[in-house]
């Protein structure tokens, strides 16, 4: 891939994107397809501390096979693409922490079917996350509930809510 742009569409394949796609496509023979997007639950995930975690059965079959690159603003520096594909190695799908994600295949079709499952695990843990948040938040209202339908101080609960918020700090 030179850089020359073959494409007679109005839109444009930005330069930061065009850096990292030609050097895999020039240091991965084996690959033909290169897309990076930005899906509301990927960015999500590439945000948290650990990344995609096997929080289900699916998920787990992921495990090791999902790569991760630290973010390093836009991808406009030559310097770049070569780290990416280091980082990316034999795996299909990279997380770009705090960005966006990257697939890859040998045809569109193969990097489209792993994106797609990669991107509906991404919305299973987004979807996990909440769930034990508003879990977290369910519990802590009941215990607040139960305090003052007894009529005892408020303050009575503040212990086990302290106990609660030292369990989920702990976590993170």
């Amino acid at each position: 891939f030179s850089g020359k742009d073959y494409n007679k569409s109005e839109f444009r394949l930005a330069p930061a994107g065009r850096n990292f796609h030609s050097a895999i496509l020039k240091l991965r023979p084996d690959i033909n397809c290169v897309f990076h997007i930005h899906p509301l639950s990927s960015v999500a995930v590439s945000a948290t501390r650990d990344g995609l975690l096997p929080l289900d059965q699916n998920s787990a079959m992921l495990y090791g096979r999902v790569s991760y690159h630290d973010y390093e603003g836009l991808a406009d520096e030559a310097d770049e693409g070569p780290r990416i594909v280091e980082h990316l190695g034999n795996n299909q799908h990279m997380i770009m922490w705090n960005h966006g994600v990257l697939t890859v295949g040998r045809t569109v079709a193969e990097a489209m079917a792993i994106f797609d499952a990669v991107r509906a695990r991404t919305v299973a843990f987004v979807v996990s996350l909440l769930t034990a948040f508003l879990l977290f938040q369910l519990i802590t209202r009941t215990r607040l509930g139960k305090t003052l339908r007894a009529g005892t101080n408020c303050g009575s609960c503040l212990p086990e809510i302290r106990k609660l918020l030292a369990n989920v700090t702990a976590a993170a």
